[in-house]
């Protein structure tokens, strides 16, 4: 029997892990492992879904237990708070190195299972900890590599930015950790992260460029391929499987007319085409600034306000992102807005406009061939859609009101856009009901080796 290892550090992780876990456990004889981390207000949802899989888990605690960790550290005198931070994040990736090489050691690993190989992450120390041991390692992406949006992430915080003396040397001894921002060159990791990084022998060839490592990638389209052959990955690393995702999305295609009818009578919503809206998380609260709103709470109003003007043309669904927590959701609620939190890949194959912010479930609309109003309200400008043909992208909230307002208004320019967007619809995914067959037989080829 095979050992397999999956590592899950956001909600949005386990959805796509999940997902292959469950049929790893019904179509082979496997013992799955998962490492867990703090997944927010979505760790319970987490931990119970790995208990139904039958996998086990083996680090994380419980809501209760992460927010006791979190009051004793706010307990700690702010002068050593702030030292011990710095020791554990400088120091972070070496030591969770030699932990995993540890773990997968002593349970005998086979397969290793990540959705990234993020620099700043536990992916990057566990890809290389399984590598240098000669276990295989299967990325599952679950969102698309782009240097741009880590650096509007990351460009406000003074630690990454490559100023002082020191930030500077290091910066021009390691070229590959700068990206040239707007406001001035950005280092990937604070310099005395990145340089632990460095002498441990953990660095990727290009820091910026997230899955840049020595796993086997299955994407799940030709555009994705494009996307990724364009960055400068090497096709024998690549693999056009398609996504865990696909059969779902294939299911609810199928049964869309039922299903359809299903949502509307729980929701009590009209017969008026269905308008679902994935929320956006809260960006804010890593220290990006965007001018129309001061906080987290006002953007979230403005976008249930934008709902609700159009929601007598529109039968209006919001799916709140994993990581939103229920107080915020109060200006929906408000707004009398339905709110959904099934799978999201069982609900975009249902809708007949989807409206998202540089979502990575995008992706699944188009593939659909589902029209799809990007409203891009934290300003990274990203081209991951660009080749996208019924898709259309505003950066503004008077945009967003207006090309709303026009979907609403003309039934006909809706189904231009779904026309445009259907004749491009297999580019996006693999909906021929052989994805899950095929990223199976991908993990079959790569545990070939193991015993």
């Amino acid at each position: 029997m095979h050992t397999v290892l999956h590592l899950i550090e956001t909600p949005g992780q386990f959805q796509e892990l999940g997902r292959f876990a469950r049929l790893l456990q019904q179509s082979r004889p496997v013992s799955q492992l998962f490492l867990v981390y703090d997944c927010g207000p979505a760790t319970a949802q987490v931990l119970a879904g790995i208990e139904q899989i039958g996998a086990e888990r083996l680090n994380a605690g419980g809501p209760a237990e992460n927010e006791t960790r979190r009051r004793t550290l706010d307990a700690t005198p702010a002068f050593l708070r702030s030292m011990l931070r710095f020791v554990r994040g400088t120091f972070r990736a070496p030591v969770l190195f030699a932990q995993y090489r540890r773990l997968l050691r002593s349970r005998k690993v086979d397969l290793v299972i990540v959705t990234e190989d993020n620099v700043a992450g536990r992916s990057r120390a566990l890809v290389e900890a399984a590598t240098r041991a000669g276990i295989p390692v299967l990325l599952l992406p679950f969102t698309i590599p782009n240097s741009d949006e880590a650096a509007r992430l990351l460009g406000h915080q003074p630690s990454y930015q490559a100023r002082g003396p020191i930030a500077r040397l290091f910066a021009s001894l390691r070229p590959n950790w700068v990206h040239e921002a707007i406001g001035g060159p950005l280092l990937r990791m604070p310099w005395p992260q990145a340089l632990v990084v460095e002498l441990a022998g953990l660095a990727p060839k290009r820091p910026w460029i997230d899955n840049e490592g020595p796993a086997t990638i299955a994407l799940e389209s030709r555009a994705m391929m494009k996307h990724y052959a364009a960055l400068g990955f090497s096709e024998r690393q690549l693999a056009v499987t398609g996504s865990l995702a696909d059969e779902t999305i294939e299911i609810s295609m199928r049964e869309r007319a039922k299903r359809q009818a299903e949502l509307r009578h729980r929701f009590a919503l009209s017969d008026k085409p269905l308008l679902l809206c994935a929320l956006p998380p809260n960006q804010l609260a890593g220290g990006i600034t965007i001018d129309e709103f001061s906080s987290y709470e006002a953007l979230i109003e403005a976008w249930a306000a934008a709902l609700t003007k159009v929601s007598k043309q529109f039968a209006v669904v919001v799916r709140p992102h994993p990581r939103i927590a229920e107080p915020a959701l109060e200006p929906v609620r408000r707004a009398g807005l339905a709110i959904a939190f099934d799978d999201t890949a069982t609900l975009v194959p249902l809708c007949d406009l989807y409206v998202a912010s540089i979502s990575a479930t995008i992706r699944w609309a188009l593939a659909c061939g589902i029209p799809v109003l990007n409203y891009d309200v934290f300003q990274y400008r990203l081209d991951d859609y660009k080749d996208a043909a019924g898709m259309v992208t505003v950066h503004d909230l008077a945009a967003f009101n207006q090309v709303l307002a026009e979907l609403a208004g003309s039934a006909e320019k809706l189904a231009a856009m779904r026309a445009a967007q259907s004749s491009t619809a297999a580019d996006w995914g693999c909906l021929d009901g052989q994805s899950g067959a095929r990223v199976l037989a991908l993990a079959d080829r790569m545990l070939m080796p193991a015993r």
